[in-house]
């Protein structure tokens, strides 16, 4: 079968997702989608996933990666292991991680993860070049805000942007 038809298990995981976000766009609920990862996948690809899709504002997934457990529906045999083709994610996610994505971390992270290398010049707010702004530091401490819920938030002395304290 594999021959013929393409399988889950031979489209690379960001495909999965792009597919995704083109029905997500039409549909106000959740979808319901397992992306297939194969068994030597590493944890920054299955963290850059999440934050792909969170970027291309899918509302749920569900990661599996082959072989995790001792019994599954899809099992990939001696049989039928052997690839005709190297699963590389296709142009369409190349060209959304360099052109849709803002967020300079969402961007290394899975553009790591993806293995291709955007050139940095062309990261929008690169981490290289962009230099840190006033209101990105605490006004008490000077330490870098995290923002959590839409507020600033200094892990280093509790100040909040959302509240006086």
């Amino acid at each position: 079968m594999q021959k013929i038809f393409v399988t889950a298990m031979d489209i690379h995981w960001a495909d999965h997702l792009m597919a995704q976000a083109v029905w997500q766009e039409w549909i106000g609920n959740a979808i319901a989608k397992t992306i297939n990862m194969p068994y030597d996948v590493t944890a920054d690809d299955v963290k850059a996933s999440y934050l792909l899709a969170h970027e291309m504002g899918l509302k749920g997934i569900t990661v599996y990666r082959d072989g995790s457990r001792k019994t599954q529906v899809l099992h990939m045999t001696s049989e039928n292991t052997e690839k005709t083709f190297e699963v590389t994610p296709s142009t369409f996610i190349t060209d959304f991680v360099t052109k849709e994505i803002s967020n300079s971390y969402v961007r290394t992270q899975v553009d790591n993860a993806l293995q291709f290398k955007v050139p940095e010049e062309d990261i929008v707010g690169s981490t290289a070049t962009e230099k840190v702004k006033e209101e990105t530091l605490c006004p008490t401490c000077k330490n870098n805000l995290v923002f959590v819920e839409g507020c600033s938030l200094c892990i280093g002395c509790g100040y909040s942007g959302c509240t006086s304290g």
